[in-house]
């Protein structure tokens, strides 16, 4: 059996590498913790020939995935969705669309995948959220069509995420 340099063999990283690709098929990364020992060093992938395993780092936690299977930002959010804190989740994801993509994020993707937060959990959160100084940036604007959005008022005014939050539900399906 061929030895690597970091005492992991080609055919334990192989298996390893099968295993983050099986998880990113699935829509989920891969704790770094599940794959390797506290104390083990981040494999060399690229010496057995596996390019695609990227490691990330979500907070104190790095999660492995596959850029085959799953973008980069994907790859944050499935990390993201990893955290059992599901207020901490949603105001993250605000506020990282209300800055990075100057929009306001539809509540129904916390229901779908990465996230997958029941509707039970998704509207107690949002109502802890209310009372919560950590998340008083996180507002709410609905659409004509009456679906919910939410944004931060770090980055985006009420009026600016409302006609956005319009946009996105109504104007731009009625403008093909």
């Amino acid at each position: 059996m061929p030895e690597m340099s970091d005492s992991i063999s080609i055919e334990t990283l192989a298996a390893l590498a099968q295993r983050v690709r099986e998880a990113c098929r699935a829509g989920k990364v891969v704790p770094r913790a599940e794959l390797l020992q506290e104390n083990e060093d981040t494999p060399a992938w690229e010496k057995a020939g596996i390019q695609d395993i990227a490691l990330i780092h979500h907070g104190e936690r790095e999660y492995f995935y596959s850029e085959l299977l799953m973008t980069h930002s994907y790859a944050e959010m499935a990390a993201r969705a990893c955290n059992a804190n599901a207020c901490l989740v949603i105001a993250e994801t605000v506020r990282d669309d209300s800055r990075i993509y100057a929009r306001p994020t539809p509540i129904v993707i916390f229901r779908d995948a990465p996230f997958q937060i029941p509707q039970d959990s998704l509207s107690q959160a949002l109502e802890d959220m209310r009372g919560d100084p950590r998340y008083s940036d996180v507002g709410s604007v609905w659409a004509s069509d009456d679906s919910r959005f939410l944004f931060s008022s770090i980055y985006l005014y009420p009026a600016q995420a409302e006609s956005l939050a319009e946009w996105a539900a109504v104007g731009r399906l009625q403008n093909p």
